[in-house]
């Protein structure tokens, strides 16, 4: 199948098949799916274009598309889970963002 041949129920069948043997395998939690089946659709739309049928069949490359997007959303998560969120008010004097800002670009008044 092509994508000018696009068949949406099959489509949306795969996303459901991988999303949920993601879940499964303990890859996602079953409360990020709709976040994932999301972001596959956009992925999907957006890479159509991208579809070669010389290099390979349209249900192999939605296949791909799908795979690549649940490890890209899976790293995204453990980026955000690894992230330090501190409070301005909490930070030293030094590190204050404007005494950064007028480091960065040399401006002592900032700093003030």
């Amino acid at each position: 199948m092509s994508p000018l041949k696009i068949n949406i129920t099959e489509i949306f069948s795969r996303i459901n098949y991988h999303t949920t043997l993601a879940v499964k395998r303990r890859l996602i939690r079953a409360q990020e799916v709709d976040d994932l089946q999301q972001d596959i659709i956009i992925a999907l739309f957006i890479r159509a274009n991208d579809f070669n049928p010389n290099l390979a069949a349209w249900s192999t490359f939605i296949n791909v598309v799908i795979e690549s997007e649940i490890k890209q959303f899976r790293l995204r998560k453990r980026w955000q889970k690894n992230q330090e969120f501190v409070s301005v008010h909490e930070l030293e004097d030094d590190e204050h963002p404007r005494l950064l800002f007028g480091t960065i670009f040399g401006l002592k008044e900032a700093a003030k």
